[in-house]
């Protein structure tokens, strides 16, 4: 508990690979995600103000936690979770998703970035085509 008469103290814990101990082209085979130029950004955002288009934040923090992984990515159990997996020994977990730490985590999210902006866009240019 907190002080006297403040909120009860909170801990948050993240989940992190180790991905320094990938080895390229075992663990994974492209890593590579764009950036986003700051006068690009400006200038898309112009143009969607001048579309009168609708804007949606992205929480960042969490994105990296979107990304599908393709590939058979094992890590050990992280220290401190015995309680849960009781005896430690060979226990590994399969990752289905991208976890931060992962090399090729920001390659996972922009993938899944791009399918679901062209899915939106493809759907939205339907609409208007047919309006």
């Amino acid at each position: 508990m907190g002080l006297q008469g403040e909120t009860p103290w909170t801990f948050h814990a993240r989940f992190v690979c180790l991905g320094y101990s990938q080895v390229p082209g075992v663990d994974f085979s492209d890593n590579f995600a764009p950036v986003v130029n700051d006068v690009t950004f400006r200038i898309v955002q112009v143009i969607r103000m001048m579309l009168q288009l609708d804007a949606v934040l992205v929480d960042v923090e969490t994105a990296f936690l979107y990304g599908v992984l393709n590939e058979e990515i094992y890590m050990k159990v992280p220290e401190g979770y015995e309680e849960v997996y009781g005896e430690l020994n060979d226990t590994v977990l399969l990752l289905i998703m991208a976890l931060y730490g992962l090399v090729q985590a920001a390659r996972k999210w922009f993938q899944k970035l791009s399918e679901v902006l062209i899915t939106k866009l493809t759907s939205w240019l339907v609409k208007q085509i047919h309006v």
